[in-house]
C-alpha cells in the first residue's frame, strides 16, 4: 500500500500532464468553475446577481438597444422618471420574449402534425393553414401557451398604466434638470459598454386642447353627381361611404327617350 507521500507525488505528477481545455466551449465552461472575483466572475453577472429583466442565453446588447430607444423617447429627467422607463422597457422586453415563446410552440407543433394533416383527404391549397389549426389544436390544453398569452396581455396593460403615470410625473413634477438621464451606471455594473449619445428623441408638448365642432378644421367638401329624385336613403349612403367629408350634391335631371333619339 502506498504512502500518503507517494499517493500526492502521484498527483502531482499527474496534474502535470493536464494543459487544461483546447476547444472554446471547454474554455468557456470552465471560466464558470467558480465565481470569485474580478475576470471569472464577469462572465456571470447575468446570473449572480439576477438581472432584473434578461435570462440567460439573451442578448443584453438587444436590450439596451431597446432601453436607449425608451430613453430617447420619454426623456426622462430624473431619477423618478428614468424608473417608470426602465419598468416599461422591462415590460416590453418580457412581451418580446412571450411572442417568441408562442411561436416558437406553434412552429414545434406544426412540424409534429403536419404528417397528419398530410395523411387525410384535403385541398392541397389549404394544406397550410389546416396544419397551423392542426397545431393550435395540438396546443389547446397547454397551460405554457396559454401562460404566454396571459403574460403578454398583463404586461401591455401595464406598459399603458405606466406611461399614463410617467406623463402624470412629467406634467405636474417636471424635472428641474434639462439633461436627459442615462444608462450608463447601470452599464457599467454589468460590464456594458456606454450608451450613445442621446439625440432629441420625442419632445415634450404642451398639452393640445381637444378640437371641438367649432375649433376643430373645417371638413374637406365632397361634389357628388347625383340623378334626381335625390332621396334621403341616397343622402344617407354618400354619408356612410365619406363619412369624415362634407357632401355636396349637384341634382340632376334623367336624360329623357326623345332627348336620346335626338342625340
Amino acid at each position: 500500500m502506498k504512502s500518503k507521500e507517494e499517493l500526492a507525488e502521484i498527483a502531482r505528477q499527474n496534474g502535470a500532464k493536464s494543459k487544461g481545455p483546447k476547444t472554446a466551449a471547454g474554455k468557456e465552461q470552465s471560466k464558470r468553475n467558480a465565481i470569485t472575483h474580478g475576470d471569472r466572475a464577469t462572465a456571470l453577472k447575468l446570473l449572480v446577481p439576477p438581472h432584473s429583466a434578461i435570462l440567460a442565453y439573451e442578448d443584453r446588447r438587444e436590450f439596451y438597444k431597446l432601453y436607449d430607444t425608451n430613453i430617447a423617447k420619454y426623456l426622462p429627467l430624473d431619477d423618478h422618471e428614468k424608473a417608470v422607463v426602465r419598468e416599461i422597457t422591462d415590460l416590453q422586453w418580457s412581451n418580446g420574449r412571450a411572442r417568441l415563446g408562442i411561436h416558437t410552440l406553434l412552429n414545434c407543433a406544426i412540424v409534429k402534425t403536419g404528417q397528419s394533416v398530410e395523411d387525410q383527404p384535403v385541398i392541397e391549397e389549404n394544406f397550410s393553414i389546416e396544419n397551423i389549426i392542426a397545431a393550435y389544436d395540438s396546443l389547446n390544453k397547454s397551460a405554457t401557451l396559454k401562460n404566454f398569452h396571459k403574460e403578454y396581455a398583463l404586461n401591455t396593460r401595464l406598459i399603458v398604466t405606466l406611461e399614463r403615470r410617467l406623463a402624470f410625473i412629467q406634467n405636474r413634477w417636471p424635472g428641474k434638470s434639462s439633461t436627459v438621464i442615462n444608462n450608463n451606471e447601470e452599464r457599467q455594473y454589468y460590464g456594458e459598454e456606454k450608451a450613445p449619445e442621446p439625440n432629441n428623441g420625442t419632445q415634450h408638448e404642451e398639452p393640445q386642447p381637444i378640437e371641438t365642432k367649432e375649433t376643430g378644421p373645417k371638413k374637406r367638401v365632397k361634389i357628388v353627381n347625383v340623378q334626381a329624385p335625390l332621396t334621403p336613403e341616397k343622402i344617407r349612403l354618400y354619408k356612410q361611404v365619406f363619412p369624415n367629408r362634407e357632401i355636396q350634391f349637384n341634382v340632376y335631371e334623367p336624360a329623357k327617350p326623345e332627348d336620346k333619339k335626338a342625340a
